[in-house]
């Protein structure tokens, strides 16, 4: 038998995807069963996607060979390279920051230090 935490994450990975949405009876029944703090801690540590719902990473990691593109997705991220990165650092689009390839594992260590989450 799956916990209810299981089964609320299964009802809202049906919910974001485009197929067979559960019902608003299955998912109140499931809720009802939540605490507030369930609820709070397994937004918080990302275990469900809520429509519209912040990113689930931070820090995205692109090769494209001769650079590499850090796709900073929120805000922390943002803040962390403003804090960190060069002012004149080259930008990429509206959240690309490129970087030398022999740079990216001095700074992905760091972001990582500083509780950023990571895809590379």
């Amino acid at each position: 038998m799956t916990s209810y935490h299981e089964q609320l994450a299964a009802l809202w990975s049906a919910y974001n995807s485009r197929s067979g949405r559960p019902s608003p009876k299955q998912v109140a029944r499931i809720l009802k069963q939540l605490s507030v703090a369930d609820l709070t801690r397994m937004l918080t540590e990302r275990r469900v996607a809520l429509p519209g719902a912040p990113p689930a990473i931070d820090v995205r990691v692109e090769n494209h060979g001769s650079v590499v593109i850090l796709q900073l997705l929120t805000r922390a991220a943002r803040e962390w390279a403003d804090a960190y990165l060069p002012e004149d650092r080259q930008t990429w689009g509206t959240t690309g920051t490129v970087v030398e390839p022999r740079y990216v594992l001095d700074i992905v260590q760091g972001m990582d230090a500083a509780g950023l989450r990571i895809q590379a």
